[in-house]
């Protein structure tokens, strides 16, 4: 199971969208079915509830009622250990992606994502003016143990909902009965909530959320969840001494020893307590706990937490996770790339940069995001995408690194975007045809999928703008893209474009 997130800076997403501001005060909708492997909408399964209708207010949030596309997704079955990718269990791994006002799903098939088999949702709410108000966070856990993949929606005032995964798919709603006065929330900027894995290996998902400031690491509520209450099956808070004057910031968790229980990694930063407002947020410490059947334990700490910085993910294939870093330098035109095989140790490896860069045509700007880890071109091993959604007039790069860990600066990175050939040609304005005022911003979504079936994982794209070029801060609604991996890399040729047409949303 592909976790969160990680140290400002160093540790971004593995498997999530994130994104947004704060909202406030959100409506509770109804629940799911029963517990039970069958939680499809197949004969005598029971309906998914709708929840009543609301009304949003300006700082209000609500989510809609789950809405069906005209094809039901293919019938699976409930697995021990089912992929973090499917929904259904179908064997096929199925697009989720948010956007401003609605999250939706879209099935995977033998013929990749098919925008008829579809689900989705509304989302109500938010500060006028605000495009990120109202777009959730979601991330990936069986949450119940039906041995189906759930959706957790994660809403910036903290709330968090369970979609319950099945048979046919996304069938019910259910906000999760986590609260307490130990969990913050996200704030007006938005920021990291806690992370998602399974930390004790009972094959359920847990959900670990940041603690208070000068209290304690956070709280873990472990699986299964109830789908009728939302009531986790226990949860512990992380007690133990934290650094002075310090609050829990991120997190990330990911299993690096292989043993079916992900470790979880916490950051702290300074709180101000004399309120000098200097702008001074930096790192108090860092907290690591390993997973056991008993839950999280204390393992190491740190005063600064380099020895932790990186981005988790299995480099070299074994089935355990380690870190490794991976910056895009625009005005040098370069990546850097290093792997770290356990936390808390410091790699005695050295860095490797990559010079001769293709698809750059400016060095203006830096930024890389939508970093993941995966077997793209089915030869067994892991290869590296990430995205430089800045460069070249902000229009956006997906670079692919082949082989990881065996990375030289001889390596030949490929490079994706908007103009590659067979790529549909969003890469333009829809309504005066002008390129130089789209910013598309291209970004990899994390984690990668195998949305066809065929050993090959996928990448996922979407565009990252806000600013259409108007002045307005109306966010440009352009769907996604599918780049299918293959022995040579991503195939552009036969990717694929998903528009909000296609959809159904506005």
């Amino acid at each position: 199971m592909r976790a969160t997130k990680g140290a400002r800076g160093a540790v971004l997403v593995a498997c999530a969208v994130l994104l947004g501001a704060a909202v406030a005060g959100c409506q509770t909708v109804g629940g799911g079915s029963g517990n039970g492997g069958s939680s499809g909408t197949g004969p005598g399964a029971p309906s998914a509830p709708k929840p009543p209708n609301a009304t949003s207010t300006s700082t209000g949030f609500t989510l809609g009622a789950l809405a069906q596309g005209p094809v039901r997704p293919t019938a699976g079955q409930p697995q021990d250990r089912p992929r973090e990718g499917d929904l259904n269990g179908d064997g096929y791994d199925d697009v989720a992606l948010a956007r401003t006002g609605a999250l939706y799903v879209v099935y995977g098939s033998a013929d990749g994502p098919d925008p008829r088999t579809r689900t989705t949702l509304a989302v109500g709410g938010g500060h006028p003016g605000r495009d990120a108000d109202n777009m959730p966070r979601l991330h990936r856990a069986d949450l119940d143990g039906d041995g189906f993949t759930d959706l957790l929606v994660t809403v910036n005032d903290g709330k968090q909902y369970a979609l319950w995964g099945g048979t046919r798919g996304l069938t019910g709603i259910r906000q999760l009965a986590i609260g307490g006065e130990a969990l913050r929330e996200l704030g007006p900027a938005g920021g990291d909530f806690g992370s998602v894995a399974d930390f004790d290996g009972d094959g359920s998902g847990d959900v670990f959320r940041l603690g208070g400031p000068d209290r304690s690491a956070g709280v873990v509520f472990h699986g299964p969840f109830d789908r009728r209450t939302g009531e986790p099956a226990r949860q512990a808070e992380l007690t133990g001494p934290i650094p002075a004057d310090s609050a829990p910031y991120q997190s990330t968790s990911e299993d690096y020893d292989g043993d079916g229980r992900a470790e979880l990694t916490v950051w702290f930063e300074w709180t101000d307590p004399d309120s000098e407002g200097d702008g001074d947020l930096s790192v108090r410490g860092v907290r690591h706990f390993r997973g056991t059947a008993r839950g999280l334990v204390r393992a190491q700490e740190s005063e600064q937490g380099a020895e932790f910085a990186g981005h988790p993910g299995d480099v070299d294939g074994d089935g355990d996770d380690e870190l490794y870093k991976a910056s895009f330098f625009a005005y040098d035109q370069k990546i850097t790339v290093s792997v770290n095989s356990t936390p808390g140790k410091v790699s005695s490896a050295s860095p490797v940069t990559l010079t001769d860069l293709p698809g750059l045509n400016s060095r203006c700007c830096g930024g890389t995001e939508g970093r993941a880890v995966g077997d793209v071109t089915g030869d067994g091993r892991p290869d590296l995408v990430l995205s430089a959604p800045a460069i070249n007039s902000a229009h956006g790069l997906v670079f692919l690194i082949p082989d990881i860990a065996h990375v030289t600066p001889a390596t030949e990175p490929q490079a994706v975007d908007l103009e590659s050939t067979g790529v549909d040609g969003e890469n333009r304005d829809p309504g005066e045809g002008d390129k130089q005022y789209i910013r598309h911003r291209l970004i990899s979504k994390p984690p990668l999928l195998d949305v066809n079936g065929d050993g090959r994982l996928d990448v996922v794209a979407a565009s990252g703008n806000r600013h259409p070029g108007d002045g307005s801060a109306t966010r440009r609604t352009t769907g996604f893209w599918v780049f299918p991996g293959s022995p040579d890399g991503l195939d552009t040729e036969a990717s694929r474009h998903v528009t909000e047409e296609d959809l159904d949303l506005e």
